[in-house]
């Protein structure tokens, strides 16, 4: 099992994990394995850090990246498998946006920032500044963001920016960075998934059923499956603030396109997957 690091001193640290031996009697879901190496990525307002929680609680060994404490991982092609928790994309974006607010947000100033702060997490924090300074509205601070994104203005291009460039925290830290770059390790999750590496979903809008899915995906009895539990108070000023506009839901469909091919890809080819599920039937 792994420890806990300070997120919220609740989530299980970075590092590699050992194997994870699979019961005397073999898997079903792994046939011919004794034992597996599993990596459960966080991909930002997914509930990962919740799945990362309940996980540790439980008898499975697994290697967990948190947004920004890659560098204690390095992802290679003896990991096959990936448990990953996914959300709609645009929901996705819409918490990230209303987590990370500068008013009524629930994650803002939770870092103390001095001179031995990384110019990185300076950078985000500078760009975060004027996103939320040019949307500022309440309610309608997303869609106030959303209808911006094809707006030539200041605003506009600050909002450009965080849907498609690493500047924005969890806003940035979407499915394409997480899957198709080296940010864990020498060989990207979806090179991994497409040599054969097992995927498992486990999708915030159906958190529990896809939990109780999992362990026996697994092979671990139910009564071993510790309560959900969460990392975070999630009761905040913005965190209904979710209303779009017609015009800025067609902008957030454009600007999530490539969001938008990588989650239906993991539900596509993981063992869960709808795309799968309905091919089955």
């Amino acid at each position: 099992m792994l420890g806990l690091h300070d997120h919220a001193e609740k989530c299980p640290i970075d590092g590699a994990a050992p194997p994870h031996q699979l019961p005397e009697g073999g898997c079903p879901t792994f046939p011919g394995k004794s034992s597996i190496r599993i990596f459960t990525p966080h991909i930002g307002k997914t509930a990962g850090s919740s799945l990362a929680l309940q996980l540790a609680k439980a008898p499975i060994n697994f290697t967990y990246a948190h947004v920004g404490k890659a560098s204690n991982v390095n992802v290679d092609d003896s990991f096959d498998v990936l448990i990953i928790s996914t959300r709609e994309p645009l929901n996705r974006t819409i918490s990230a946006f209303n987590w990370r607010h500068s008013d009524g947000g629930g994650d803002w100033n939770r870092q103390a920032f001095d001179e031995s702060t990384p110019p990185k997490v300076l950078e985000t924090q500078s760009v975060e500044q004027a996103l939320y300074a040019c949307n500022k509205q309440y309610p309608g601070g997303f869609n106030e963001f959303a209808e911006s994104l094809e707006d030539e203005s200041v605003c506009g291009h600050i909002g450009r920016r965080c849907m498609h460039e690493p500047v924005c925290a969890h806003i940035s830290k979407g499915y394409e960075d997480s899957i198709t770059t080296n940010f864990y390790g020498d060989v990207p999750l979806d090179t991994l998934i497409r040599n054969g590496a097992q995927t498992f979903l486990v999708r915030q809008e159906s958190y529990d059923d896809d939990m109780e899915a999992l362990f026996k995906w697994l092979c671990i009895p139910l009564d071993l499956m510790p309560p959900a539990m969460t990392t975070h108070d999630d009761e905040y000023k913005r965190k209904n603030d979710t209303g779009v506009s017609a015009r800025g839901m067609a902008s957030m469909a454009k600007h999530l396109s490539s969001e938008t091919y990588w989650y239906e890809f993991l539900e596509t080819l993981a063992d869960n997957g709808r795309s799968r599920n309905l091919e089955a039937h």
